[in-house]
């Protein structure tokens, strides 16, 4: 499956392969909150980390806005995006096109890529129905990578998956410099 995903080479590719890496997961669906704390982990660790993330998030988010950010990243495009000039014009190192009409089996097989390549992966937001993040999680932890959860409200849906997965294990991320370890 994951062979049949097409990928473009850009930028100094030297970046991609330094010790501490990133991927940032969240539901479709997420809160401003998650918005806010990715942007500060990514502007405080922009030096150091390469940061993983899909084309939905980078647009969604509005990163692509931020052309002082000049952090390495890897971008994980819809096929439908992947020539799109928003695309192109990124300063990411390493484009890679999902390759399914099925959101479920891409969302499953894009996070599966992603932990082919991290350290370390942080879920900012899971709501009880996440089976992907739940998925994500349990595979993360057969490899060996760090999982990091930023905790949340009780009474906030969005926030159930990652709480449930802290209580099984994940690290919650109370400290920023927590990702520094």
């Amino acid at each position: 499956m994951l062979n049949e995903i097409n990928y473009e080479k850009h930028g100094n590719l030297s970046v991609l392969r330094k010790k501490k890496n990133l991927g940032l997961f969240s539901t479709r669906n997420y809160s401003d909150y998650t918005l806010e704390i990715a942007k500060k982990i990514i502007y405080k660790f922009k030096d150091s980390y390469v940061f993983y993330f899909t084309y939905e998030f980078y647009l969604r988010s509005g990163l692509y806005k931020y052309k002082d950010l000049n952090y390495s990243k890897v971008l994980i495009v819809d096929r439908n995006f992947f020539h799109h000039n928003l695309v192109k014009e990124t300063d990411a190192q390493l484009l890679i096109e999902e390759y399914s009409d099925d959101k479920r089996i891409n969302y499953l097989a894009k996070d599966l890529l992603i932990l082919s390549f991290v350290s370390k992966i942080l879920i900012l937001e899971a709501t009880k129905f996440s089976s992907n993040l739940k998925i994500l999680y349990e595979i993360a932890l057969e490899k060996s990578i760090d999982v990091y959860c930023l905790p949340g409200k009780l009474t906030d849906p969005s926030s159930y998956g990652t709480n449930k997965i802290i209580y099984e294990g994940g690290i919650p991320l109370f400290d920023f410099e927590l990702l520094n370890s």
